[in-house]
């Protein structure tokens, strides 16, 4: 398996996304790590996107790789530094590190999860514009954050340091990105779909005008999925799968609309969470099996530490193969990613707290202003 899928999308912000159209930007109501924003179409989180790492035993509990973390915010353990994985199989080296992105064209980097260094913004007070970044992925060595408002953009970055835009605008917002095997690909608004064949330096095969917006992508090693959902008169999840070598396939109308960070992929299996609150699976993004329902409820979903994990009905809940799924304690926050035995949360005003157990709570970063919208984990290339 190449370098390349190891590595994870987590999906952006969790949002809900607004019945609109056309090819401006949007705002829309997310929640986040004990706060909300106006959140201008991040897709989600994830993104995934969509993953993180898995631990080398699977396990249905909330966390087999707890920590402590101190008063001083310094992490009291070790459980090896696993960080993201495309696939859910193979956990990445322990020099991971982690990337957030978010409004403003903010942009931050962790080595462990609690300590937050080498922050830059444009603006810390954007909203829901040309500069807004709404997710980050990572793939052989790149880190790829993109976003925009009326059009879309990209920039590279090999050490979520020093980033490179190249300059080149897409036909509308771009919500997520994700490495699938030697390309990146990308979807937001508008229908918007395409590859990049050069590490995000250039796109391609860009798919015509839909009356949609996708906001999430998830991948295994040969297929991604992204979702999201239609606007006009009438408002449904919405579907769309590449295996990499050209356009995307035509649009799929599956369920109530998704938001960010709405699918995830670990174990061989796509899931999704919908804005009614009902849990999907399918192995090929094409036929799709109802697996759980909360009866209400927009959703995120996460795979990470050998696990999917979501939240309805007041509590987390863990599965192991998308299908069984079983409640789990904790105070209940939308989750963007794990890294070393920590989970991250973001909120508005900016802000990244993390979590050993998904009950306590630390806050490790904030930097206040507009909110941080997608968290990336990978190796600096």
């Amino acid at each position: 398996m190449s370098r390349a899928a190891l590595f994870a999308v987590i999906a952006p912000l969790l949002a809900c996304p607004a019945a609109d159209g056309g090819a401006g930007s949007e705002g829309e109501g997310s929640s986040g790590g004990g706060g909300s924003s106006s959140e201008g179409g991040s897709s989600g989180t994830a993104g995934t996107s969509a993953t993180a790492s898995s631990s080398a035993t699977a396990s249905t509990s909330a966390s087999t790789s707890a920590t402590t973390l101190d008063d001083s915010g310094s992490d009291g353990g070790s459980s090896g530094g696993e960080g993201g994985s495309t696939t859910g199989d193979d956990p990445p080296p322990p020099e991971a590190i982690a990337v957030a992105v978010g409004y403003g064209t903010r942009r931050v980097r962790s080595d462990d999860g609690i300590t937050w260094t080498d922050f830059v913004e444009v603006d810390p007070n954007g909203g829901d514009d040309d500069a807004l970044l709404r997710g980050v992925c990572y793939g052989d060595g790149i880190f790829l954050a993109v976003g925009g408002g009326g059009s879309g953009f990209s920039m590279r970055s090999s050490d979520g340091i020093a980033w490179v835009d190249e300059l080149h605008t897409l036909d509308a917002f771009v919500s997520d990105c994700v490495r699938l095997g030697d390309v990146f690909v990308a979807a937001g608004g508008n229908g918007l779909r395409a590859r990049s064949i050069d590490d995000g330096v250039s796109w391609e095969d860009e798919s015509p005008y839909y009356a949609g917006h996708y906001r999430a992508i998830a991948a295994s090693d040969a297929l991604a999925v992204a979702v999201g959902h239609t606007y006009g008169d009438s408002t449904v999840g919405l579907v769309a799968t590449t295996d990499g070598s050209g356009p995307w396939s035509s649009e799929q109308l599956v369920g109530a609309q998704y938001s960010g960070r709405g699918i995830a992929y670990g174990h061989g299996v796509f899931v999704t969470h919908d804005a009614d609150g009902v849990l999907r699976s399918s192995s090929d993004g094409a036929d799709w099996t109802e697996v759980h329902d909360f009866d209400a409820g927009d959703g995120w979903m996460l795979f990470a530490d050998g696990q999917f994990i979501t939240a309805g009905d007041g509590s987390y809940w863990t599965s192991t193969d998308g299908t069984r799924w079983q409640a789990q304690a904790g105070d209940v926050r939308g989750l963007v990613g794990w890294l070393d035995g920590h989970w991250f949360s973001l909120g508005w005003p900016a802000t990244i707290d993390v979590s050993d157990d998904l009950a306590s709570w630390q806050n490790v970063f904030a930097p206040g202003g507009s909110g941080l919208t997608d968290i990336a984990i990978g190796v600096p290339g």
